[in-house]
């Protein structure tokens, strides 16, 4: 996934100024029902107003090499990716959790979400995806902890992150040096940790911002996949259910059976024989501009009864082999996307998939047309004004009959 780096323009105003002009709002102790994984964060030192960005041991803004956690001067999260974070909360019991119920963070970079800051209680800061540090090399009971980050708050001091594996806390690497460049460690005694300020803004809305959506073509269509929380599928809780979706009726993530796939888990949904169950996995993304979009998913299917969706919109999986299906989809106004998987009447037993993608394809041309229910239609036709029944969407607008909704096109 590439991103864009917009220009600073010389901006030289405290970070803090530039965020809260942007809407990102300051993070005061766990607010009630606060729901972290529909959020991106910013990180800055509650002193020295340093920003906390990703970066390559060489200080890559493009990150790449070995990426660690940096004080970095002129980090903006407003236009530079590298300085985006997402925090994943749980509970002690392991499970995602909100609001006050929350006691363990892991953090990620928004560029690289399938990697974590964490310790193995040894000095050294590691980035690792969850199948890297997976009892035997996939299930994770206990060995996830080794990512989990204690927040302590403190409104005169702002936040603090102690390590639960190494009991030690996060913060510069040479003693408390705070400065620029400065790269971050979680090895620290408390009086040398970062005390940071958490600011966080709703991920649509930095989406708009960063992208510069308007300007966004069907020709120029745009990667917004970082919006999806694991998009493909790393990251799991102790039952194999993959963290930021809501499943019904099965699927676990697996390894080691999926030519193909992004990373090296996927979700699986098997048995040895029959057919499986209707089931489905989806996960809503709030609040997202109005628009056209594209949305792709990788797959193993044998048969009918698969399929891929984005609210009312779907289309069928069916294919030999492993391949990659996509959908294209309309929001005539803001609003929620609910994106998914779903069996229905599925007619084998075995379905894996993986490697969600959403893209941001420009204003959609046809947005506010009516739409209208004609129950008396079956098939797909294409008509004009005029009457005239065409084989394609012809220039101007068009009329066009899909099962039994009719809808006016506008091309």
């Amino acid at each position: 996934m590439v991103f864009l780096q917009l220009d600073e323009n010389n901006d030289n105003r405290p970070v803090a100024d530039k965020l809260s002009e942007a809407g990102w709002t300051k993070l005061e102790g766990m607010t009630e029902g606060f729901d972290y994984s529909k959020y991106f964060f910013a990180l800055v030192d509650h002193s020295h107003a340093l920003p906390v960005a990703a970066r390559s041991a060489a200080g890559d803004k493009n990150w790449s090499g070995t990426n660690a956690m940096h004080f970095i001067a002129n980090a903006n999260p407003n236009t530079d990716a590298g300085a985006v974070w997402v925090i994943e909360a749980f509970n002690t019991d392991g499970n995602v959790a909100t609001g006050t119920e929350v006691d363990y963070f892991i953090l990620s970079s928004m560029k690289d979400q399938n990697r974590h800051f964490r310790t193995e209680g040894w000095s050294k800061v590691v980035w690792q995806t969850y199948s890297d540090f997976g009892k035997n090399g996939m299930a994770n009971d206990g060995n996830r902890a080794i990512a989990y980050l204690m927040p302590e708050y403190s409104a005169t001091e702002g936040w603090i992150f102690k390590n639960l594996t190494s009991n030690n806390y996060v913060g510069p690497w040479d003693d408390g040096n705070f400065v620029d460049g400065a790269e971050f460690s979680v090895a620290e005694t408390k009086e040398n940790a970062a005390h940071v300020d958490i600011y966080a803004i709703p991920r649509s809305q930095w989406m708009r911002q960063f992208e510069r959506i308007d300007e966004v073509t069907d020709q120029s269509a745009i990667d917004i996949t970082y919006l999806i929380t694991n998009n493909s599928f790393e990251r799991y809780d102790e039952n194999l259910h993959p963290l930021g979706w809501t499943i019904e009726g099965g699927g676990v993530v697996e390894r080691g059976y999926l030519a193909g796939c992004d990373g090296q888990l996927y979700v699986n949904n098997w048995q040895s024989s029959g057919k499986l169950s209707d089931r489905r996995i989806e996960q809503t993304l709030s609040q997202m501009p109005a628009g056209k979009y594209r949305l792709s998913v990788f797959s193993l299917c044998g048969s009918e009864g698969a399929y891929l969706y984005a609210n009312t919109e779907s289309i069928g999986l069916k294919h030999n082999g492993n391949d990659t299906m996509t959908l294209d989809f309309s929001l005539h106004n803001d609003s929620d996307i609910t994106i998914g998987v779903r069996l229905e009447d599925y007619q084998g037993n075995d379905f894996k998939f993986d490697r969600m993608v959403l893209r941001y394809c420009g204003q959609d041309n046809s947005t506010g047309m009516e739409t209208i229910e004609d129950k008396e239609t079956s098939s797909i036709m294409i008509f004009d004004l005029q009457g005239r029944r065409h084989n394609s969407i012809q220039k101007g607008i068009n009329i066009v009959r899909k099962g039994t909704k009719t809808q006016k096109y506008l091309k």
